[in-house]
């Protein structure tokens, strides 16, 4: 089986060494160039989501940021393979606060219209389920809970915790 992850590395990503060395080297791994301006990031993401498409035989497409959730299910609308699309936001770009309202009505319409082309959502908490099943009314919805349960008595105190993730 072929695997493929193409990624935009953002501050804080693992260097693209340091993930080849964790991810196993039958997975083929390409880095996207990114940029600060949005537009930018969308084009790059596109294109490489569109020869992706394209060129290679790939069962399933998974796109986490609202930016290559974007590109991805556009690409792959424009190449009719739009239900090989899952897309999991990191949170709705619509709903955050560092938005104005028109920019963020103009995010909702853009997710609304893609909600329906891609062949699943799935979403990793309980409010993003709900928007994506009631306000983006997606045909298919799923709820991932991917968070990790933190065990007092594992000798990790919850002080310990925060200090080391807020780091």
């Amino acid at each position: 089986t072929n695997h493929s992850i193409v990624y935009v590395a953002k501050p804080g990503t693992l260097a693209h060494s340091e993930l080849r060395n964790i991810i196993d080297s039958g997975v083929e791994l390409s880095k996207i160039g990114q940029s600060s301006r949005l537009l930018s990031r969308f084009w790059c993401t596109f294109r490489a989501s569109f020869k992706a498409l394209r060129d290679k035989n790939i069962d399933i497409v998974h796109a986490h940021s609202s930016v290559a959730g974007s590109a991805v299910r556009v690409a792959a609308l424009v190449l009719g393979d739009s239900q090989k699309v899952c897309y999991s936001p990191h949170a709705f770009s619509f709903s955050s606060n560092a938005f104005n309202t028109p920019l963020n009505k103009m995010f909702l319409l853009i997710e609304k219209l893609l909600a329906k082309s891609s062949a699943e959502i799935w979403a990793t908490s309980e409010s993003e389920y709900q928007i994506a099943r009631d306000v983006l009314k997606s045909p298919a919805v799923f709820l991932i809970r991917n968070g990790v349960e933190l065990k007092l008595n594992s000798g990790v105190n919850r002080r310990t915790f925060n200090q080391t993730a807020d780091t």
